[in-house]
């Protein structure tokens, strides 16, 4: 009887740790140029140069390059992209999607514009972001989603 309940629960602890789930944090930067209060264009953000320690969508060859994304407005925005944590079921994952808000002061992001000197360099921090967010709607299974608006000064 022994044997069949340690085989059982060596059945179950398998089943369950291999059953993860990675949840991400997604950020959506959306950038205005100061003087005209717009919103920059596809064109102007992949002009941009970003380092951050969270991972950047990027265009192909080019880590620090953004690639914009076009959202249902038909605005532009970058996206900054983390892993939050792990969980094994539905409730540990809406924990963890909820705890996002006590993890974004770890992170920062630089943009420069090496090209046309037209912006002076930014630097963002997540205790900027965590003042300022927008949640997002949540369409993505394990991905919490917000938005981050920020002005950028010419130079």
């Amino acid at each position: 009887m022994r044997k069949i309940i340690a085989i059982f629960l060596l059945i179950c602890v398998s089943f369950v740790s291999s059953c993860n789930c990675v949840v991400l944090l997604e950020i959506h930067i959306y950038m205005e140029d100061s003087s005209t209060d717009s919103l920059l264009t596809d064109v102007d953000l992949t002009r941009l140069i970003i380092s951050s320690n969270m991972s950047l969508y990027t265009l192909e060859g080019s880590p620090h390059q953004p690639r914009a994304i076009q959202d249902e407005n038909g605005d532009y925005f970058i996206m900054l992209y983390d892993s939050i944590g792990v969980a094994h079921t539905d409730y540990g994952i809406k924990r963890v999607m909820k705890s996002f808000h006590e993890k974004l002061p770890q992170y920062w992001f630089d943009i420069s514009d090496p090209v046309g000197k037209i912006y002076k360099q930014y630097n963002g921090y997540g205790k900027e972001i965590q003042a300022n967010y927008e949640r997002l709607e949540e369409d993505l299974p394990h991905v919490a989603r917000i938005k981050y608006r920020i002005k950028l000064e010419k130079n």
